[in-house]
């Protein structure tokens, strides 16, 4: 339709798998739809995501962590790691962070393709802000 802007996301093929369309969306002349989403298949999106979840969760907030745990004056507060590495020591972070990520990758294969997404970017976002606090206790801001 002339004049509407197309936004195209992955859908499972079937009847539904029309273009959605979006009328306060403006078109530039001669330039076709505008398009909302990057143009990467659903494989590629998945790829991206569960790096940025493994740079963020576990690279970047287990780093962080063991730099801040190897500071003196420095404590892991958390309920679940806290009592773990008093009893069993710095060996445990990576383990519980590998542990995560496992967990959510059975759990990103078990759910349908648009809810599936959540899981490694939860997992993301939830390093980028750990990994934030932690420098931020590092750096003593």
């Amino acid at each position: 339709m002339p004049g509407r802007a197309v936004a195209t996301r992955y859908r499972p093929p079937g009847r539904f798998n029309r273009p959605i369309t979006n009328p306060r969306l403006p078109v530039a002349a001669g330039m076709g739809p505008v398009r909302l989403v990057p143009a990467l298949s659903p494989r590629a999106r998945s790829r991206l995501l569960w790096g940025l979840a493994v740079a963020g969760f576990v690279v970047g907030d287990a780093a962080t962590t063991l730099a801040g745990l190897s500071t003196a004056g420095v404590v892991e507060t958390g309920p679940l790691v806290g009592p773990l590495l008093r009893r069993h020591g710095l060996g445990v972070i990576p383990l519980v962070k590998l542990g995560t990520v496992v967990a959510g990758y059975a759990a990103w294969r078990l759910l349908p393709a648009p809810h599936a997404a959540g899981i490694p970017l939860g997992l993301a976002l939830a390093g980028v802000a750990a990994t934030g606090w932690n420098l931020s206790v590092l750096l003593g801001v």
